[in-house]
């Protein structure tokens, strides 16, 4: 191996930690070039049905997934604190019983 791959700590050489390089591009590429088509074909489509501009569908297409991303998060987090709070309460629940 040579010096450039090593490092030098108090006089000994170590060895540099192996380097990982990962290639996604291309797949990445591939992925978002399919949601483009996916979203360009809801907004056509919409816009051919209902005779209207293919950019309000694209526009009311991202906004609607935004809000409903945002209303699936609220009501995850909700139930999720009802949970936990039904939990604290049956734990003190079952100390002061037992």
């Amino acid at each position: 191996m040579s010096d450039s791959r090593r490092g030098k700590k108090n006089g000994n050489l170590t060895p540099s930690p192996p380097k990982i390089r990962i290639n996604l591009k291309k797949e990445q590429t591939m992925k978002t070039g399919y949601k483009i088509a996916a979203w360009v074909v809801v907004a056509v489509a919409g816009a051919i049905i209902t005779h209207t501009n293919p950019l309000w569908w694209l526009a009311g297409a991202v906004v609607g997934k935004f809000a409903l991303r945002l209303i699936l998060t609220v009501a995850l987090a909700v139930v999720l604190y009802v949970l936990f709070y039904a939990l604290i309460i049956a734990g003190v629940l079952w100390i002061l019983i037992n």
